[in-house]
């Protein structure tokens, strides 16, 4: 209104008078928008205050410039063709929008209108050029702008779908291209026919659906519901609208979010079943299962089979969970605290334990628990299975009752087996009394030596608490040295280098072992020194693999005679030998080189397990 109020002024003067004059002059000063009048070549004649404002020159600075000077390099050959139109007279005014450059350097956008005066008295021709400075209105536009962008770029590249209505009338503004993805229709059939939403809708959703998007919405609402793709796929949607209010506080516009949760209702049905799996399978389990929060205070699921086990109700236990330790056996109440803390520490424990059922009865019980984990891993839930093990454990005590009878008998058997090669060898030792003839002697004192053997087998398994395992080292000492006082040996200077490592035998395998040391070292003690009371027997016996043994036995005595065959030798310590290395499977070397060595290899004999 300004601009034309001041363009239709100059128009209409045509004999100003010096009032006239004065009074167009404190107008033009006094307006609220730039005015200037420059001539054809560009040269400002007059230029009011608000313009020097607006470009951040002087008036007397201005005089000196042109409009080209001021104005924006990129939008001077605009300007400049529309100022030739005007001159040529081939328009009357013009309009534009363009770039002015202050003084400190920053541009100012303006607004100009642009109207031809030709003075009548003096013949000059200039423009009147109204300027309105707009920087303000193009920042905001310029804001919107960007702001509408990233709209527009969040809005088109997100999967969800963000949806804008008018409210009167009734119609779809905008639908973001996440609908055609979700619903698997077009956002162009969409806006041309908006009921292609209501055919979307799942049959038993569309009634409620449509209900609540055409209720007067004021506030903040969601709703969920199914959707049928063109291609029969059912997708869940969670649908979350929000109204949008005008200056005056009324509805004009709801916007919206809709976002696929099938998903998420796929796992929340997976999860349901899979709960109501658990359910089934912990309430018909003689086990009783529990599910406590990490700091042991809430017990937050309790199976009835609890109330079997412990006879106590489980809404009591809800009620108060710490109250199970007031139930727990005295002398079992640490263990059962010290395995729930290595739990927290996130150990799998297994701890049995005794209750007080109410009547006072004592029930045994084994509690196997474990820790669950959040997403961060952090310990958030105890859970675990408790089962009633009284008759597992009676059966064991009755078991090792049993076992301990078992011993006793066992002991017993083998010290009367004992004793009874000691009759035995006592009854040779009396008989041989009465023998004159040598040989004859000979043979009944080498069998008390292996009946001695057999016997310091059954006295050292009686003694023992193992008694299906035989310690070889002391074993191998008794022999010997029973051997070497049998023998006479206390005026000689034999020496026996024992090498024996901890070895264990089973009973089937160290007599036949004791037997050929018997045999062996009888041989050396009898033979080997005949000429001389000085000598040396060594016996190592080292377990060269998982029960796999070495034994030698060595002495550094004559050795056998020239002419003496060891395989075909019809003597009974050497047979006895052969055979009872046949009976422990082993292999035997002879070397008579430098006195005499036996080499055993062999196994221990694997016999069925004795009960």
């Amino acid at each position: 209104m300004a601009c034309s109020a001041i363009l239709a002024i100059a128009k209409k003067q045509k004999q100003p008078s010096e009032i006239a004059k004065k009074r167009f002059r404190a107008t033009v000063e006094q307006a609220a928008v730039g005015i200037t009048h420059p001539d054809e070549t560009g040269r400002y004649l007059r230029v009011n205050q608000k313009f020097c404002e607006i470009v951040g020159y002087t008036a007397s600075e201005l005089l000196l410039r042109t409009w080209m000077d001021v104005t924006y390099p990129e939008d001077i050959d605009a300007d400049l063709k529309q100022n030739k139109k005007l001159f040529a007279g081939e328009i009357d005014s013009f309009k534009m929008e363009k770039r002015l450059l202050h003084k400190d350097g920053h541009v100012v956008w303006v607004n100009i209108t642009v109207s031809l005066i030709k003075e009548p008295l003096s013949g000059a021709i200039y423009n009147v050029v109204v300027t309105e400075d707009i920087s303000d209105r193009k920042k905001t536009e310029a804001a919107l702008k960007e702001s509408e962008e990233r709209f527009r770029q969040l809005a088109e590249n997100i999967e969800s779908v963000f949806w804008m209505v008018n409210v009167q009338p009734q119609e779809i503004i905008y639908i973001s291209p996440g609908y055609e993805k979700i619903w698997g229709r077009s956002c162009a059939d969409l806006y041309a026919n908006g009921r292609f939403f209501a055919d979307s809708l799942h049959p038993e959703d569309r009634e409620r659906v449509i209900a609540n998007l055409t209720r007067k919405i004021e506030y903040e609402g969601e709703i969920e519901y199914r959707i049928v793709r063109p291609d029969g796929k059912t997708c869940w949607i969670r649908d979350r609208a929000f109204p949008i209010k005008n200056q005056s506080g009324k509805v004009y516009r709801i916007v919206g979010l809709a976002v696929d949760i099938t998903a998420r209702k796929q796992a929340e049905k997976n999860i349901r079943e899979s709960e109501e799996r658990f359910r089934q399978l912990a309430e018909n389990i003689q086990d009783s299962v529990w599910l406590m929060s990490a700091d042991l205070t809430d017990l937050l699921y309790l199976s009835p089979a609890y109330e079997q086990i412990w006879g106590r109700s489980r809404e009591e236990l809800y009620a108060d969970p710490l109250k199970m330790m007031e139930w727990v056996h005295p002398e079992d109440k640490l263990l059962l605290e010290e395995g729930m803390g290595r739990v927290l520490q996130g150990e799998f424990t297994n701890t049995e334990y005794r209750i007080f059922l109410p009547d006072g009865t004592i029930r045994w019980v084994c509690d196997r628990a474990f820790p669950i984990y959040d997403e961060s891993g952090q310990i958030y839930r105890i859970a675990g299975i408790c089962e009633n093990i009284s008759d597992r454990k009676f059966t064991e005590a009755r078991i090792q009752a049993a076992l301990r009878e078992k011993e006793v008998l066992l002991k017993e058997i083998h010290h009367r087996v004992k004793n009874n090669m000691q009759i035995i060898s006592s009854l040779l030792q009396l008989q041989a009394q009465y023998i004159e003839d040598e040989p004859t002697l000979a043979l009944f004192e080498e069998s008390q030596t292996r009946i001695h053997s057999m016997a310091l087998i059954h006295e050292q398994l009686y003694q023992s608490e193992n008694l299906d395992q035989i310690a070889l080292s002391p074993y191998v000492e008794n022999l010997v040295a029973n051997l070497y006082q049998s023998f006479g040996c206390g005026n000689t200077s034999i020496q026996f280098n024992l090498k024996v490592d901890p070895i264990y035998l089973n009973i089937e395998t160290a007599i036949p072992c004791g037997l050929i040391i018997n045999e062996l070292v009888s041989n050396s003690l009898k033979y080997a020194f005949v000429s001389s009371l000085e000598g040396e027997i060594a016996i190592n016996f080292h377990e060269i693999n998982f029960h796999q043994f070495h034994l030698t036995i060595q002495d550094n005595g004559r050795g056998f005679p020239a002419d003496f065959d060891v395989e075909n030798t019809e003597t009974l310590g050497l047979r006895l030998v052969r055979m009872l290395a046949y009976q422990l499977e082993a292999s035997i070397a002879i070397d008579s080189q430098r006195g005499t060595c036996y080499n055993l290899i062999f196994q221990e004999l694997n016999y069925r397990q004795r009960i």
